[in-house]
């Protein structure tokens, strides 16, 4: 698990850098909208703890074993609370008319 710091401090890294890059394009005058940061902040905390997990999860298991298991249950996750939040399942006989 060394590599949970460098990976981060990558991240912030090349986040400031394209922060920085950005603010030379706008002069100095970047759009920022204050309605987004607390939500970009939850979802890179949350992105972080699940990354986390990840390496934790390949230190633990092997990564022919943990990579499978990693990638289908967060996808069966996005589906179990997709279709009821967005009532996928009547809006697929639409599409599938069209």
């Amino acid at each position: 698990m060394d590599y949970v710091f460098a990976h981060f401090t990558g991240i912030l890294v090349t986040s400031t850098v394209y922060m920085l890059i950005y603010c030379v394009a706008m002069k100095n005058k970047p759009r920022i909208y204050p309605e987004v940061i607390l939500p970009g902040f939850l979802s890179g905390t949350m992105w972080a703890i699940a990354d986390i997990g990840w390496f934790i999860a390949n230190d633990l298991l092997s990564q022919p074993i943990s990579f499978p298991i990693i990638t289908s249950v967060s996808c069966h996750f996005v589906c179990v609370c997709a279709v009821p939040y967005t009532r996928w399942d009547q809006k697929k006989q639409t599409i599938l008319e069209s």
